[in-house]
């Protein structure tokens, strides 16, 4: 249990359970570590490691004690934000500060020791991660591998970790168990005693009992119906027995017809026969008078044929010629574009010759200035080079007479 500092109020911490039908389980099964990210006032990673024996958090008002235990209920699976101090669940991720902006998940990871394997899982430790991101999408993970909330919610039950577990003790909830009644305590017992398992597993089974009954009362009005049905059926299968028995007397008068007919389609098959003969000493003839115009027409097709190849011949002349005239014709279309072009072209070269031969006049009368400045420079620069020497000759006269001075 916690003292906060500065109050005389009692905050009582967790502890690790461990399988209700062993009460060793119960000692050796410990919460090894929580980490934080993002949650409430953690936004960076915070990781609390308890030892053995360790059921306490100990701080200051507003170090986040609370914020600790409010952790340990989200990730176990709470889904009312008020039982977490917020408004909506969104709240839980942290929501930025004046030096840090906010969050966008909040990510909760508890890690259980589980040597002994008091949980039915192949691990030496098992961790429960719940995500919330600030689209509103939540996740469940278990050793980082996707679970359902059911699934969490089954394998630690009986554990004495969960949301109403014992061994989750807020503030003010010792006085509300001393105050609760005797049905809310034994309900405290049976989770330390590891009963309310099979009583969850009693009624899912009372639950899926009744499913099934109501699925025998839905499978006896589809079995009254499917008899409604069977007489139905069986009218119509005497129905059908009237109906192969007629069906068997049709087919012997369909027989009895069909032999008369056969005789009578015999006879008149070989009266036929004799007449198709005939036909056929006909058809011969016909076919030698075919042959003869056959052979007319075949010489007749040949010089068709080669009427038809003159015939081509002269529209592929047609063809070339009508391509070179369209052909003179295009490049006579290109040369009158490349006349009117070079037209355009000659306009525009005489143009720039009188802007160039109005600019040359200009530039040849500022060089003439130029070079008459040019000439006034050499000048001044002549009688200024003449009073240098002529002051150089003086300074040396003026230097000879000093040092003879001296």
């Amino acid at each position: 249990m916690v003292r906060r500092r500065g109050q005389s109020s009692i905050k009582p911490g967790f502890a690790g359970g461990g399988q209700g039908t062993s009460r060793e389980g119960l000692d050796r099964m410990l919460l090894k570590r929580i980490s934080m990210c993002g949650f409430k006032s953690f936004c960076d990673k915070v990781d609390f490691d308890f030892g053995a024996g360790v059921t306490c958090i100990v701080g200051p008002n507003g170090c986040g004690k609370s914020n600790v235990l409010d952790a340990l209920k989200w990730v176990l699976g709470e889904q009312s934000a008020r039982s977490l101090r917020g408004r909506q669940m969104q709240d839980m991720i942290f929501g930025g500060s004046s030096v840090r902006k906010s969050s966008g998940v909040a990510q909760v990871d508890l890690v259980f020791d589980n040597a002994d394997r008091s949980l039915p899982l192949d691990h030496k430790e098992v961790t429960v991660t719940r995500k919330l991101y600030r689209s509103g999408e939540s996740e469940y993970l278990l050793n980082n591998s996707a679970a359902r909330l059911k699934d969490l919610r089954e394998l630690i039950m009986d554990t004495g970790v969960g949301v109403d577990a014992y061994c989750i003790i807020e503030q003010g909830r010792v006085d509300r168990l001393l105050q609760s009644s005797p049905q809310e305590r034994r309900m405290i017992f049976e989770e330390a005693a590891g009963i309310s398992k099979y009583k969850a597993r009693k009624k899912e089974a009372e639950r899926k009992l009744e499913r099934t009954q109501q699925n025998l009362l839905r499978v006896a009005d589809v079995l009254e119906e499917l008899e409604k049905r069977l007489r139905s059926v069986k009218l119509q299968a005497g129905k059908a027995r009237s109906y192969q028995e007629y069906q068997g007397r049709l087919n012997e008068l369909r027989s009895s017809f069909a032999m008369a007919e056969y005789h009578r389609f015999t006879e008149q098959i070989q009266s036929e026969t004799r007449e198709v003969d005939a036909c056929t000493d006909k058809a011969t003839e016909l076919r030698t008078a075919i042959d003869r115009d056959e052979a007319e027409t075949s010489r007749g097709s040949v010089e068709l044929d080669r009427m038809g190849q003159e015939l081509s011949s002269l529209e592929n002349r047609l063809t070339q010629t009508r391509s070179d005239i369209s052909a003179q014709n295009e490049r006579i279309e290109a040369a009158r574009l490349r006349i009117d072009e070079q037209q355009g072209q000659h306009v525009r070269a005489i143009e720039r010759q009188q802007t160039d031969g109005d600019r040359l006049d200009s530039t040849r009368q500022e060089l003439e200035r130029v070079e008459a400045l040019a000439e006034e420079l050499q000048k001044q620069t002549h009688d200024l080079r003449a009073r240098s020497e002529e002051l150089n000759e003086k300074d040396r006269e003026l230097a000879r007479e000093l040092t003879q001075a001296q």
